[in-house]
């Protein structure tokens, strides 16, 4: 409960991007099959089999689309890792404070270690 209530902010914000980033990750597989259908459509029109041609905006879009997803993924990935390696060092050094009995609190000493890290950045 103690690593929960000092660490618990920084999970949930790593939770939260990661939850983004697998959302992202199911919708390129949907946004590939529109951009297919699409193609499909277009060429069905072009020989004439529908009557109604399909807008090339829409194509670019789905393009455009499966294109800002993977930015936006790759992004928020990076987001994550080095969040994941802070809170791992985070939770080390309280873990280490607490078995060698510092007269620190574990969550003071993560503090610390937390304003060592983002003055290094």
């Amino acid at each position: 409960m103690g690593l929960a209530f000092a660490y618990g902010r920084p999970f949930a914000f790593a939770l939260c991007i990661k939850i983004a980033q697998d959302c992202l990750s199911f919708l390129q597989p949907q946004l590939l099959r529109r951009l297919l259908s699409f193609i499909t459509d277009y060429q069905d029109a072009r020989e004439g089999l529908l009557n109604e041609r399909p807008t090339p905006l829409v194509g670019f879009s789905f393009a455009f689309l499966m294109f800002f997803a993977s930015v936006v993924q790759t992004v928020i990935l990076h987001q994550v890792r080095p969040l994941a390696f802070l809170l791992a060092r985070l939770i080390d050094r309280g873990a280490n404070s607490i078995s060698k009995g510092s007269s620190k609190p574990a969550s003071e000493s993560a503090q610390v270690l937390s304003l060592s890290y983002t003055k290094r950045l």
